[in-house]
């Protein structure tokens, strides 16, 4: 069941308590039924860790990815992550400050 058909019955149970046409056992007994579809799946397959495949950032690392990045002015920062093993996101952190 999607979430606008969850929307739409909870929606019809309570018209229905309003209207008295279920009782409130009953109505609550198809809420909890409804309820069990809100939970989110488990993934069928997950994508690897980058944590596992990428090199850990050191206190070491980062001085040596400011450096490189200090002498190879014409390297962007795919590059330097490719050339650390580590995610581009961390370089640019890295570059600009932001990561002590």
């Amino acid at each position: 069941m999607r979430i606008p058909d969850v929307r739409r019955k909870l929606s019809e149970i309570a018209n229905d308590l309003r209207t008295e046409k279920v009782s409130p056992h009953s109505a609550a007994k198809s809420i909890d039924a409804i309820v069990t579809e809100l939970w989110r799946k488990s993934p069928r397959r997950r994508a690897p860790g980058m944590s596992r495949t990428r090199t850990r950032m050191t206190p070491e690392l980062k001085i040596e990815i400011k450096a490189y990045a200090r002498d190879h002015k014409d390297k962007d920062l795919q590059s330097i992550a490719n050339h650390f093993n580590v995610n581009p996101g961390r370089v640019s952190e890295i570059v600009s400050g932001m990561r002590k």
